[in-house]
């Protein structure tokens, strides 16, 4: 598994296909995509399942185009889909910065010593890294969406034709259905705008681990949120945080943030039957640019669950959870008590070595005594 997400790192980022109609000559591309998993994980005789609330913001190159089929690619038949609130979409992407500002905090208020640099990053100014600032769109027209289906790859391409639409790549084996919307003109435009900004949707599918739609799209910015209710295994996680954050090098990343709190109401409906778990992950990345497009295209990235060693950032950190006092005195101060208690240690045995050796030599003869 982990194999295979490396190799799905070299791919090209998260997005979605965008066709123009046939014979147009505008160049169309996803300027942002915004991206927030939800995931169950497999309990008893249940399977997992989770929600993917995706967002994509068209731009043209030239005269933009009189409408879009914007196309998810999925590994199996959709459990159920439709129109998502943008307020669910930004409830799920709030949830990890919430954390990230307290991990910030507590790592604030322990107590340390003068550690080189590179273990303090944590205190490093908050601010944005260029290489993470999502483009410039200040002139977005707001579309509307129509026509929301699933398609089997043979019944996507028909649909294609005849809807008039470019060709696309729909060759891939790996995708066993398709998500198709057509992106419109509010009513008075005859055209989309240059950028386009829409409703996002939302997409319930069944998975054991989570997982990321990929094409080979031209670069845009992503943020993508994965919460789920067990841990993301950190080695391939941590390859794919660095695939996204590949020129903010000084970017900080905190992997499976965890919450005890319930999720945001917004994001309540999105739990299925299931109740609410005892602990929620939060995993972002974030960037502005792409790699260069690869030789070769994959359809959806695999995240795969970790277990409890993949779980805890550090002692000193303790989420959203209301801990006692002396909890909190203990996380704090932990690294100060162990490295004195190291040292005292230290300079007790130096203490009780020089001791004993003084008793084995027995008690010192002056000289000239009997």
């Amino acid at each position: 598994m982990k194999l295979l997400l490396l190799s799905l790192l070299c791919c090209s980022p998260l997005s979605a296909l965008l066709v123009a109609p046939a014979g147009s000559t505008t160049a169309v591309h996803a300027a942002r995509t915004e991206v927030v998993v939800i995931h169950r994980a497999p309990v008893g005789d249940k399977s997992g399942y989770q929600e993917l609330l995706i967002r994509v913001t068209p731009l043209f190159e030239g005269t933009p185009a009189t409408r879009l089929a914007w196309i998810i690619p999925l590994p199996a038949a959709p459990a159920a889909f439709g129109n998502a609130d943008v307020a669910t979409l930004y409830a799920g992407i709030g949830f990890h910065p919430r954390l990230f500002e307290l991990a910030r905090q507590q790592w604030a208020d322990r107590t340390e010593y003068q550690w080189p640099d590179a273990i303090t990053w944590l205190k490093k100014p908050d601010e944005t890294d260029p290489a993470l600032r999502a483009p410039d769109l200040p002139d977005l027209q707001a579309a509307d969406l129509r026509n929301l289906a699933a398609f089997s790859p043979v019944e996507m391409q028909r649909w294609l034709e005849a809807n008039g639409y470019a060709e696309a790549d729909l060759s891939d084996t790996d995708v066993k259905s398709y998500l198709c919307v057509e992106i419109v003109p509010r009513a008075g435009h005859a055209r989309l705008g240059s950028a386009v900004e829409i409703p996002p949707l939302r997409v319930a599918l069944g998975t054991a681990d989570p997982w990321l739609p990929v094409t080979n799209a031209a670069p845009g910015s992503m943020d993508v949120t994965v919460i789920s209710d067990t841990p993301l295994d950190t080695n391939p996680l941590m390859e794919f945080a660095h695939y996204f954050g590949a020129k903010a090098e000084a970017r900080v990343v905190l992997l499976n943030l965890w919450s005890v709190k319930p999720l945001p109401n917004e994001l309540q409906a999105e739990l299925g039957q299931r109740p609410d778990a005892a602990r929620w992950y939060a995993n972002r990345m974030e960037t502005a640019t792409a790699p260069e497009k690869p030789e070769k295209k994959y359809p959806f990235v695999v995240l795969p669950r970790g277990d409890l060693k993949d779980e805890l950032p550090g002692f000193w950190y303790y989420g959203d959870t209301d801990i006692s006092f002396f909890e909190k005195l203990f996380r704090e101060h932990l690294l100060a008590f162990t490295t004195s208690a190291f040292f005292l240690g230290v300079l007790v045995l130096f203490v009780k070595a020089r001791i004993n050796r003084a008793r084995v030599r027995g008690p010192s003869t002056k000289a000239g005594s009997p």
